[in-house]
């Protein structure tokens, strides 16, 4: 838990630490993470960081943009080097993000995330963030984040066009971090259930004062409110919300939005697969409440393997166009037997 230390970004001097040399291996990230998937971090349980990021009841920040790789060594490493892990730490991920925290007061909260992957462990490191119409560099203690990947049916049609648009009228939305919303999210249940008024309701929702999990709600609920506009008829926008994220955006806490999205299907991971070895450590990010069940993914990534549409809406496979698949995992286990899929845009 932290408030980052915010600075102009600069040039390597005598004092800063040094750097591995030019490295040219990869760990893919643009593979395994897509526009829409969320980074949640865990909560630090004091009460007087509610609303920041790591705070009390964790924080989740939603992936607006591919990853984009910054190696050791590059004339691009330096505008981060005041961010840069100590060690043999030789890449960096720059990861376009949104969010809603309590001490941004300019509405929704968009940089560049920066995070790299740990040696030996794997885990997903946030290390600062980047805004870079600013040229500013914010620099945090190192925090872990899991990542959350959308349901295998919905990852193979995504449509970043679509996604794009439903950035742009969220930020357009100028509010700022709710502590109305906060205490709504403590007070009251955010269950939505089918019926005559449930798109109304929800709709409602999206008005009121955001928290984090507001942003990853209100986007998911929004984008597929817009794939049924296109679908002519053949998807029903009530049916596809209440199947993958069937909340209220301004009362719903982390925790409950996690078990919510583990049980529609969205795959968590806490370590950073490697290309052809085994998942290890796949569990829901809150292990203090797990949802129903155990998550785990056996299996190894391999390509080649197509994915599984079969469980995908008709809507989603008639309007939006299959992505090439070049990674896969092989066996059964991520949902209802259906294989994962990482497609390529």
């Amino acid at each position: 838990p932290h408030q980052p230390h915010r600075g102009l970004a600069h040039s390597p001097s005598t004092e800063a630490h040094s750097r591995p040399p030019p490295a040219t291996q990869t760990d893919h990230l643009e593979h395994i993470i897509k526009l829409g998937d969320v980074l949640a971090v865990r909560g630090s349980g004091h009460i007087g960081q509610i609303g920041a990021t790591g705070g009390y009841m964790g924080h989740v920040l939603l992936v607006i943009a591919p990853p984009r790789s910054v190696m050791a060594g590059s004339d691009e490493a330096n505008t981060f080097e005041a961010a840069w892990p100590h060690g043999d730490v030789r890449e960096l991920w720059v990861v376009r993000t949104v969010e809603s925290t309590r001490r941004e007061k300019a509405g929704l909260h968009e940089v560049d995330t920066l995070l790299y992957v740990q040696p030996g462990i794997r885990r997903l490191i946030m290390v600062g963030e980047y805004i870079s119409d600013r040229h500013e560099l914010s620099v945090s203690e190192q925090v872990a984040v899991d990542l959350w990947q959308s349901p295998p049916e919905l990852r193979p049609h995504l449509s970043p066009s679509i996604m794009a648009q439903v950035v742009t009228e969220m930020t357009e939305n100028r509010a700022n971090w709710s502590t109305l919303s906060a205490i709504r999210a403590v007070l009251r249940s955010p269950t939505v259930h089918l019926g005559a008024d449930m798109m109304e309701e929800i709709q409602d929702c999206w008005e009121n004062g955001p928290i984090c999990t507001t942003v990853v709600i209100a986007f998911w609920q929004r984008y597929l409110v817009k794939l049924s506009e296109i679908s002519n008829g053949s998807c029903d926008a009530a049916d596809v919300i209440h199947k993958w994220m069937p909340l209220k955006a301004d009362r719903t806490l982390p925790d409950e939005l996690l078990t919510t999205m583990h049980n529609a299907g969205w795959v968590p991971f806490t370590r950073v697969p490697r290309l052809g070895q085994g998942l290890q450590d796949v569990r829901p990010v809150n292990s203090n409440r797990p949802p129903s069940g155990s998550v785990h993914v056996p299996g190894t990534l391999s390509r080649g393997h197509a994915a599984n549409t079969a469980s995908a809406p008709p809507c989603m496979t008639r309007v939006l166009p299959r992505r090439h698949v070049v990674l896969g995992w092989n066996g059964a286990g991520m949902r209802s037997g259906s294989p994962g899929v990482v497609p390529m845009n």
